[in-house]
């Protein structure tokens, strides 16, 4: 049986904050109803992570470890706000802020390569479903979604981010064999992309869309079942025209996911 261990020590991640989604569609309220909005807040500044993150359970939020860089040094907050598309007052959203401690932050460290990494976050109470604040559904078994490629999915992230005029934006993406992603990413670097990823293309392959958002989820059509979160190697996504979305395959911590969201 797999161990899961608490971190509390600081990652060596840099916090994701730079402008790195073009192009895409807006959400309007209520069709992402799963995702979420995650910061960090300290005297008052908030700075928030680029792709966001994905409510998996009626307490529980999931998103990349980049996204709580430095969580446990100074006096920082954590911010979680679920049923909304922009970073404005929208009817029937949920704000929470969490003061971080060892049992509402908890690290994924099952995988040894904890710069990209996934993390669990507790909200202070469990939340009352609505139209527009669902959880997402998550893979039964590893199954087909083990070994996952030509899939329609959405992936959703922010726009403008650590502005107050941020928006929630989606595209329509089509998974690929990471095989085909090593040559399109990097063939020189086969290393690069391994199997606890997944790999998808958004349908143009120009620099007037790209997806470098970190935190994001990968979520299957038609049935919106997690498949990804997106990877710290998606920041390279808008300076690599054409070249595929990268994500940490879902199936890989499934695991540790069910023992902690829903134990």
């Amino acid at each position: 049986m797999k161990s899961f261990l608490i971190l509390t020590t600081l990652l060596v991640i840099p916090f994701v904050n730079s402008q790195s989604i073009i192009g895409g569609s807006p959400a309007y309220q209520g069709k992402f109803p799963y995702h979420a909005d995650v910061g960090i807040s300290e005297n008052g500044v908030s700075t928030w992570c680029s792709g966001g993150g994905v409510l998996v359970s009626l307490q529980w939020v999931l998103t990349s470890s980049s996204c709580l860089y430095g969580i446990w040094s100074g006096q920082k907050k954590v911010i979680i706000i679920l049923g909304s598309t922009t970073r404005d007052e929208q009817p029937e959203t949920l704000k929470f802020e969490i003061s971080p401690n060892s049992t509402n932050i908890i690290f994924n460290t099952a995988s040894p390569d904890a710069k990209d990494d996934l993390v669990l976050i507790q909200l202070p109470k469990q939340t009352s479903f609505t139209t527009n604040v669902q959880q997402v559904s998550l893979p039964r078994t590893k199954g087909i979604y083990g070994i996952l490629f030509n899939e329609r999915a959405y992936v959703t992230g922010w726009k403008n981010e650590s502005t107050t005029n941020s928006s929630l934006t989606f595209f329509e993406i089509n998974t690929i064999k990471n095989t085909n992603c090593v040559e399109e990413y990097d063939p020189e670097r086969r290393d690069i992309i391994a199997p606890k990823n997944i790999c998808a293309k958004l349908e143009m392959d120009t620099a007037q869309e790209c997806f470098g958002g970190v935190g994001a989820p990968l979520v299957s059509l038609p049935y919106n079942i997690l498949i990804g979160i997106t990877s710290t190697l998606s920041l390279k996504n808008c300076d690599r025209p054409g070249s595929p979305v990268v994500f940490l395959r879902i199936t890989d911590y499934l695991d540790w996911i069910k023992a902690t969201a829903f134990a």
